[in-house]
């Protein structure tokens, strides 16, 4: 399987994908810097990278927790990223009516392992026409994370009924490997 995003593409017969950067954007500068870094260290040792950061994150045990930057401003950070240092971007979403802004910044959408049963939120990940990293919940089997959410997207992204028969050849595959 091969997934395109920015300008190169993910697969095994393709360099190492690094996908790195702070938990959450708390300031331009720091974000700047920490990719700049990551791109000189992914040119050197000759890997792909996708800069992650999160505009927000909601998962805080306090209330009193930095959660990020206003929304339109985090988003800004890491188009600016995007634009200057030529990288694919990834970023957590939380909500389907996140999705259409988020999407015109970012290359993958990640759905937070709390949120990977949200089958509303996997759904408007599929229609983004984005690649989409579900990170898997403690408490979930992979099985079923990999069949059963995956399909979801893959049939958002292949309208056809032809196309279902790829869900179930990725299913089978994927049983194979486990």
């Amino acid at each position: 399987m091969k997934v395109k995003i920015g300008k190169f593409t993910v697969a095994e017969a393709q360099p190492m994908t690094i996908i790195s950067g702070p938990c959450v954007i708390e300031n331009e500068k720091m974000i700047m810097h920490t990719a700049e870094t990551i791109k000189r260290l992914a040119e050197k040792f000759h890997f792909q990278f996708i800069f992650k950061s999160s505009y927000r994150k909601a998962n805080r045990t306090s209330l009193d927790g930095f959660t990020g930057l206003a929304f339109e401003e985090a988003l800004g950070v890491l188009e600016k990223v995007r634009r200057e240092l030529d990288v694919p971007i990834l970023t957590d979403v939380h909500s389907e009516l996140e999705i259409p802004v988020v999407a015109q910044v970012v290359d993958v959408l990640q759905i937070p392992a709390f949120l990977c049963r949200q089958t509303d939120l996997l759904l408007a990940a599929g229609r983004s026409r984005r690649a989409v990293n579900i990170k898997k919940g403690v408490w979930h089997d992979l099985p079923f994370l990999l069949c059963e959410k995956a399909e979801f997207i893959i049939i958002f992204k292949k309208q056809t009924v032809e196309n279902d028969l790829e869900v179930v050849k990725l299913k089978e595959s994927i049983e194979l490997i486990l």
